[in-house]
């Protein structure tokens, strides 16, 4: 077996399941890929042109200036957020949305830093991903106190934001499985990342479909890291 440890990260090991020891880790690896970093790329195309990403702003001088896209990476995690809370960036927010070209996405985005929504907003954004592993589309919508907005996404537009995650992911298996000496036909794959539509057709082409176990994808996250322990 090999198990998704899933969270920030995605760590598998190729567990042995039964025989005189019990469990048995055979071998580990791992990136640094993730559900969280799948909800960051919903950020980049749902949520921050919403927030006024892409757009301009008038500065001194009458220059147009490029709204500055690192304010747009420190949403990419929730709590990365608190970054933009300092009376520097205040500042800055303040100039540039008086010369905005895009003055209703910039009033969002002081919003959420002004109001630190960055747990709410990473809650619709969850919300979004798990309805897209249903559906083919689903609609993303953020309705806090003062602010709203909402956009609808496909599940084909999603994949491909995520298509870069997915060949460290495809690697990492290949590394555990090599390390471990056995193929992936005599392995079955589970873990939670493995719910994403795409990530679960990369895994049943290297397993096959008929090796993916269902159901305790989430548990399989905990039993992996006991295992681990276990043989430590």
């Amino acid at each position: 077996m090999i198990a998704d440890f899933g969270g920030g990260t995605s760590d598998f090991s190729v567990v042995r399941v039964g025989g005189p020891g019990g469990a048995q880790v055979l071998s580990t690896s791992g990136v640094a890929i993730a559900g969280d970093a799948f909800d960051a790329r919903l950020v980049d195309h749902v949520v921050s042109p919403a927030l006024g990403r892409g757009s301009t702003y008038e500065a001194e001088l009458g220059r147009t200036m490029p709204v500055p896209p690192w304010l747009y990476s420190n949403l990419r995690r929730r709590h990365h957020l608190s970054f933009l809370r300092s009376p520097k960036t205040t500042a800055l927010l303040d100039k540039i949305r008086h010369g905005a070209s895009d003055p209703a996405g910039i009033a969002r985005l002081i919003h959420v830093i002004g109001d630190d929504l960055g747990l709410p907003l990473h809650q619709s954004i969850e919300a979004n991903k798990r309805a897209l592993s249903a559906s083919a589309a689903a609609p993303f919508a953020f309705d806090h106190a003062g602010i709203s907005f909402a956009a609808d996404v496909a599940r084909a537009d999603f994949d491909a934001g995520i298509a870069e995650d997915l060949a460290p992911i495809n690697e990492a298996v290949r590394e555990a499985l090599d390390r471990a000496g056995v193929t992936a036909g005599a392995s079955s794959a589970t873990g939670g990342s493995s719910l994403v539509p795409a990530v679960r057709a990369r895994l049943a082409a290297t397993f096959g479909p008929d090796r993916l176990l269902g159901g305790d994808e989430l548990t399989s996250v905990a039993w992996g890291l006991a295992a681990v322990a276990a043989n430590r």
